[in-house]
């Protein structure tokens, strides 16, 4: 199994959830994640070396972004949110912490 590490940003994220229920949905994508960091969908073009996972939460749309780093064995949350703006926002992150 997979060590998470968090970007500043989605652990500011993850403490504004106040629903217990979509706190728990991304709970679960994160151990699924942890166990089979691939199991997402690899980016391509610009976003090479990134992985995206969707979660469906009361008829919304989640995303949660991540790397994987395979000789530390760790998996690095970046971003989590609505399917709205996700990649932009996510490309814009990226781009301010010299990831792109």
């Amino acid at each position: 199994m997979f060590e998470a590490s968090y970007s500043p940003i989605i652990q500011r994220y993850f403490k504004k959830i106040k629903d217990a229920g979509l706190k728990q949905e991304f709970i679960n994508i994160r151990n699924e994640i942890l166990l089979d960091p691939e199991s997402g969908d690899d980016k391509t073009a610009d976003l090479v070396g990134f992985f995206t996972k969707t979660l469906r939460y009361k008829g919304t749309q989640y995303r949660i972004a991540y790397r994987i780093y395979d000789e530390e064995k760790t998996v690095f949350f970046i971003l989590a949110g609505t399917r709205e703006n996700f990649y932009d926002d996510l490309k814009r992150y990226l781009r301010e912490q010299n990831l792109l």
